[in-house]
């Protein structure tokens, strides 16, 4: 099968990316005085660990156990990835959240003593964990932030729901909280998790926390090939009447970022917002724009990770050089 890429396309244009950036030279720096070794690269970490995160009414066993990610973890284990997983809330807000993956970067970085990671994160997990690289000490321990189906800019159903509170906060909350945490979420916010992908909430997060200059940074979207029959599946009938095309959950519109490649999903059955979790275990395909197609998502994400990662070597590899040369 055709590689990747080392860097996305967008919708079909390549997208640029600094392989040398200050952050990722100070990681290089930081790595070389830890292995204590001479100028060379060091084959312990030509691969980087990877902690994936979920997405709303998502939950993990363990930060190394997950009912969550079909195949994927596997798929990875098999290339030599060391994987990792997130543990947060469920239910929470985007700042809560954040706090839980922060915290769960710092102890796959002291578990495993890898220079860095690549956060993989899906649907709402993805704004929780660019938040997350603002919290101290983050963002010099993560090399990638990959998002899949995230909905960065916010949606329009959430924000009508938002300004309906009588009903919304009093009667739906309290419902989704208490049902949340008989499936253990300690603490359930559910109203704040609306307010976080309020259109509001997404204007305030491109302002407040743009991409990171030292991080690189892939989003994907996904769009089926044959979109759902919308008298079968009323939830995402509502979410189109509000916010055009879905992926079955987040609007197209909404995953728009500089760095994103829109991923055409092709399958027997109706496709949905959680493919590229592998929640289904189906065998479908996903086409990016320069026509090259991965049967299933653990090659597709396994493919992101290759790629990844030799965009890790070559930054370090870079670094040895120039090291060398001086």
């Amino acid at each position: 099968m055709e590689q990747e890429q080392p860097y996305v396309m967008i919708e079909g244009e390549p997208a640029s990316a600094d392989g040398q950036s200050s952050l990722a030279w100070k990681k290089s720096l930081a790595w070389l005085q830890q292995t204590q070794e001479s100028v060379s690269i060091s084959g312990e970490w030509e691969q980087l660990p990877v902690l994936l995160v979920h997405g709303l009414n998502a939950r993990d066993y363990t930060m190394t156990e997950t009912p969550n990610w079909g195949r994927i973890p596997a798929r990875l284990r098999e290339m030599g990835t060391s994987v990792w997983f997130s543990n947060h809330d469920s239910w929470n807000g985007n700042d809560h959240n954040a706090a839980q993956i922060g915290e769960a970067v710092h102890q796959v970085i002291a578990q495993t003593g890898a220079p860095a990671l690549h956060m993989i994160a899906h649907s709402k997990g993805g704004v929780d964990a660019r938040r997350a690289l603002y919290l101290p000490g983050v963002a010099e321990k993560v090399f990638s932030l990959t998002t899949l189906a995230t909905p960065h800019l916010g949606t329009r159903f959430s924000t009508t729901l938002a300004h309906i509170p009588l009903v919304v906060h009093f009667v739906v909350a309290p419902i989704i909280n208490a049902i949340a945490r008989t499936q253990g979420d300690p603490h359930p916010d559910s109203w704040q998790v609306l307010h976080d992908t309020t259109l509001k909430n997404g204007r305030f997060v491109e302002e407040e926390y743009p991409d990171l200059p030292d991080i690189e940074y892939r989003s994907y979207a996904f769009v089926a090939e044959r979109p759902h029959f919308h008298l079968t599946n009323p939830a995402t009938m509502v979410m189109n009447m509000f916010d055009g095309e879905t992926d079955g959950v987040v609007p197209l519109r909404s995953t728009k970022q500089p760095h994103r490649t829109i991923v055409h999903v092709v399958g027997e059955q109706k496709v949905t917002h959680d493919e590229p979790t592998d929640f289904h275990k189906r065998d479908i395909k996903f086409v990016l724009p320069n026509g090259t197609v991965y049967d299933g998502a653990p090659d597709f994400i396994a493919s992101i990770v290759e790629s990844l990662d030799a965009d890790w070597r070559a930054t370090q590899e870079s670094f040895v050089e120039t090291a060398k040369a001086s």
